[in-house]
């Protein structure tokens, strides 16, 4: 029998929306996956049809949703639209925005009211995910968000918001086939109740990063998913440590951890196909062992409740 050497990778656990509410307290995003809505779209630019969320400006910000089966050629339907193919992160719904016109400035916002207004002082983290569309001219950065007392409500207007947002990424977001975190944190002034997402930098302090070539229509669509604001300060991570590891003797794979009920592992390869499923892991603190076997190459994992996602990584088979 050849040896079975595992090279692995332990990731720190990545959630979806559902755990940042349960691991770090209350999440004060109503509707926060865009998952609930009034009338299913027809067409894009209907962004008014998500529940709670706003356009706090004159521009027509889209919602994407799997309810769609109009047969509209503008679709906002999940996951082939017109500005990309993109599965929602979370659920079936997703928002989406231009974020740059050529050369004027030209911006959309979604904005929300909190469930709660901030306390002065405290440390709140906020995060959301972005992918950028597939039909866009390129990326930029200065995605970001910002909280206020009042609505950033401007009517007939249609450019960057003239806002400093609390949270702001300066990295120049590419990626079109997965989701982006944007994060960070900031001490509240206390009173800020609504949240305003886009990109709030004009024109001429952003970074462009071209995928389409020079094309004579330039602007940047990026679809928008799982936002959470959280006060940092009150609330206490409760992510079970997660390890996984193998015995190089006989091919098995061991995971320790505390499972939360019906718990699983879930192993792919490299076409994301699975191939590999273990039964519900024991509740609780323990060592479970799954006996795979498995080719040379690269492999990826996944340990899941049936509500989310608790930890993802990968590993590589070396035989010799």
């Amino acid at each position: 029998m050849r040896t079975v050497k595992v090279l692995f990778a332990i990731v720190l656990a990545r959630s979806l929306l559902g755990s940042v509410a349960n691991a770090y307290g209350q999440n004060l995003v109503p509707n926060p996956s865009f998952e609930n809505f009034d009338t299913c779209p027809l067409y894009t630019a209907q962004f008014y049809r998500c529940d709670i969320w706003e356009n706090p400006t004159s521009n027509t910000p889209d919602y994407f949703n799997e309810c769609w089966n109009e047969g509209w050629y503008d679709s906002p339907d999940v996951p082939i639209n017109r500005f990309g193919s993109e599965p929602a992160r979370t659920g079936q719904a997703y928002a989406g925005l231009y974020c740059q016109y050529s050369g004027v400035n030209g911006r959309e916002y979604i904005s929300v009211k909190l469930n709660d207004t901030l306390v002065a002082g405290s440390r709140y983290c906020v995060e959301f995910f972005v992918t950028l569309g597939d039909s866009t001219w390129g990326g930029i950065n200065y995605m970001g968000a910002h909280f206020s007392a009042v609505p950033d409500t401007m009517s007939d207007y249609y450019f960057n918001l003239p806002f400093q947002p609390q949270i702001e990424d300066t990295t120049v977001i590419t990626d079109t086939t997965g989701w982006v975190k944007i994060s960070g944190t900031f001490i509240a002034q206390g009173g800020e109740t609504y949240m305003t997402i886009g990109v709030f930098k004009p024109d001429s302090m952003l970074t462009y990063d071209s995928i389409q070539g020079d094309g004579s229509v330039r602007y940047t669509y990026y679809f928008i998913d799982d936002v959470a604001v959280w006060n940092c300060d009150t609330a206490t991570p409760t992510y079970p440590n997660f390890t996984l590891f193998p015995n190089p003797s006989n091919g098995e794979f061991y995971i320790s951890g505390n499972f939360p009920e019906a718990t699983h592992l879930l192993i792919y390869n490299m076409l994301g196909q699975k191939i590999g499923e273990s039964i519900a892991l024991p509740t609780g603190h323990n060592l479970f062992s799954i006996n795979l076997e498995l080719a040379q190459g690269v492999y990826y994992y996944e340990i899941v409740s049936p509500t989310e996602q608790l930890t993802e990584g990968k590993f590589v088979i070396l035989k010799y």
